[in-house]
Parts: structure tokens; C-alpha cells; sequence
């Protein structure tokens, strides 16, 4: 028989467990992860031997945490929300879904959309021509004169999987249509979570009884809260994208020296700094996120000088003391269009 502590993990995080589970399951090779930037920014990642997480609202869609919480807000009066809340009421009586959400709005949003910071990454294909040429659409948004690349991180390799001794987190972006509910909610992954919710606390109703209610309250505001930093446009869903995430309340303390302000990308901002080495905790897994260990390959995407580029990220991981540079650097040969260029 579950504890009662395994039955809160599987009732309010049923989805996160349910992605990075499936994704366990997977051999090493069978999926990749690829962080997109331009060349100045890899020698900053190798030269530094780290990765930055950047402030939510620094993203390419600033709105996206808000974006998260006005689908909650919505799903909240929906009626998969009603049978949520009535699941709810019945274990603990003093708490419907709307307290829930009130207290969750007025104790911990403000502070969740000033300090969310982020990495992001994409699934990154292991067959096809997209292995070798990446996602176009991520091209578009570093090509040019920026020299475009890609770090393709092998993610079994590391803690891009599991964070616990980092104290960043990864997961998995789910895509939502803003407006309406789909064919009867389906294609609402929020929807989805509060019934798979719903199910596991009305099966399990008398084992968690005795739970305090406001031990209870606090799983659903954290089921909330990484619904909100998960969420993003279906418009986006073609980029399959996975973020390193730092949060209040949800992610682990922070290394000493973790916090930068910096000039980043043209402008002064704050941002975390996860250093790409080997790491371990108090009863954590250790893991190494070493260069060697993680990085499968770069990518040079569509750039006039994209052998240059090649011959100087190659000199830079050299530099890193990253084995079989040479080996590791791929130029795409996508052509890259000009200003001036017919559609």
C-alpha cells in the first residue's frame, strides 16, 4: 500500500511523473536535447564552463508565465475544475479548488513572475534529416550575422533529466489552445490533470483523511505553480521544448555565486548561473554535467562563414579541454537567406 505521502506525489504531480517517466524508460541515444544561440554565447557557455537560466520575463514571449496562469484561472471555473473541487471537499471540507487558487494568487504570484528563471532547450530528433539540419524554426530566430548554433546535449548523461542535487529543475513544456477547450477538453493538458486529480483523491479518499488540510492545500498550489511554468501557446508545440527551471518554493537552494547581474544580451538583468560540472548532495544521485560528459555535438546552423565559425568553436572546446573536439562540430549547410532574399 502507497504512503500517504507517495499518494499526494501521484495525485498532484501526475503528469510531470508520467512525462519524465516515459522518458526514463528510453535508452541513452534515443533522444536529445538542443539549446539554440548564437557563437558569442557558446564562447561565453565554454569559457565560463556554464550555462545561464534567464528571468522569465526576459524570454522571446514575455507573457509566458502569465500565459500559464490566466489557463489556470479559466480551468479553475471550468467543470473538470468543479469535479476537482468537489473531489477536494470531500477529504477536507474546509477547502474547495477556488480557496485554493486565492490563497495560491495572493501568497505566491507576484513572487513566482518576478523570479522564475529559465533554460531552455528542444528535443532535438535522432533520425531523419532534422538530426542533421536541427529545427528550422529555431534557426530563424538566431541567423544572420548572429552565427547560429546548437549545444545537442545528451540528456541521459546528466541532470537534465533529475536536478535534485542542483537545485534546478527539469520539465517538459505542455501546449495549450488559449481560447476554448478543445474536442471536450482534450486537448487541454490542465483539464486532463485536474480530472487525473480528481480520480486519485476519490479513490483514495479514506487513506487521505487523516492528511492535514493545509498539507493537502500546499501539493495543489504547487501543482498550480508548475502548471503556470510549464504551460505555452500551441502555436509553439512544433519546438517540443524543455526548460531547466529555477523557482520560489519549488526548486532546491541555490549554490553560492548561482546569482549574476550582468549585461546579457545587450541589457543589464539578473540571472542564475548553473555551472557545467559534477555535482553532489546530501542524499542525492551524484551527477557529472561536465562538458565531456554532456555535450553529444554543436551544430553550426546557416552562416556565410559557417567553416570559420566551425575552425574557432572547434579551437574553443579545445580550450574547454572537451575530448574529440573536431569530431563534435557539425556545419548544417543550411543556406542562409539575406535581408534581400525572396520568400
Amino acid at each position: 500500500m502507497s504512503t500517504q505521502g507517495e499518494l499526494l506525489e501521484d495525485a498532484f504531480f501526475h503528469n510531470d511523473r508520467e512525462r519524465i517517466r516515459a522518458v526514463k524508460n528510453l535508452k541513452s541515444g534515443q533522444m536529445f536535447l538542443a539549446h539554440y544561440t548564437d557563437a558569442q554565447n557558446l564562447f561565453r557557455i565554454l569559457e565560463g564552463k556554464s550555462v545561464f537560466l534567464r528571468n522569465a520575463r526576459t524570454l522571446g514571449d514575455y507573457t509566458e508565465i502569465d500565459h500559464g496562469f490566466r489557463l489556470i484561472e479559466k480551468a479553475v471555473g471550468s467543470p473538470s475544475g468543479e469535479r476537482l473541487s468537489g473531489a477536494i471537499t470531500s477529504i477536507w471540507p474546509n477547502y474547495s479548488l477556488r480557496t485554493i487558487w486565492d490563497l495560491f494568487v495572493h501568497n505566491h504570484m507576484l513572487k513566482i513572475r518576478e523570479e522564475t528563471y529559465v533554460f531552455s532547450m528542444c528535443e532535438h530528433p535522432v533520425s531523419g534529416k532534422a538530426r542533421d539540419f536541427g529545427r528550422l524554426s529555431m534557426w530563424r530566430c538566431y541567423g544572420g550575422a548572429s552565427r547560429p548554433v546548437a549545444l545537442v546535449i545528451n540528456p541521459f548523461r546528466s541532470s537534465f533529466i533529475q536536478s535534485d542535487a542542483v537545485g534546478m529543475y527539469t520539465f517538459p513544456v505542455e501546449y495549450v489552445v488559449p481560447d476554448g477547450d478543445g474536442d471536450d477538453g482534450l486537448e487541454n493538458w490542465i483539464l486532463r490533470e485536474f480530472c487525473a486529480i480528481a480520480d486519485v483523491l476519490v479513490s483514495n479518499r479514506s487513506q487521505l483523511s487523516s492528511v492535514d488540510p493545509a498539507i493537502a492545500a500546499g501539493y495543489m498550489m504547487r501543482s498550480f505553480h508548475l502548471m503556470g511554468v510549464r504551460s505555452k501557446h500551441k502555436a509553439f508545440e512544433e519546438e517540443k521544448e524543455w526548460r531547466v527551471v529555477w523557482t520560489p518554493y519549488l526548486a532546491g537552494p541555490l549554490p553560492p555565486g548561482a546569482i549574476e547581474i550582468t549585461n546579457y544580451f545587450g541589457y543589464p538583468q539578473k540571472i542564475l548561473r548553473l555551472n557545467l560540472g559534477p555535482y553532489s548532495g546530501d542524499g542525492t544521485t551524484s551527477i557529472d554535467l561536465s562538458l565531456n560528459n554532456i555535450l553529444h555535438k554543436v551544430l553550426i546552423g546557416p552562416a556565410s562563414d559557417a567553416d570559420l565559425v566551425r575552425h574557432s568553436v572547434i579551437a574553443k572546446l579545445e580550450e574547454a579541454g572537451v575530448r574529440d573536439a573536431a569530431s563534435r562540430v557539425e556545419i548544417t549547410n543550411i543556406p542562409l537567406r539575406t535581408s534581400g532574399s525572396r520568400p
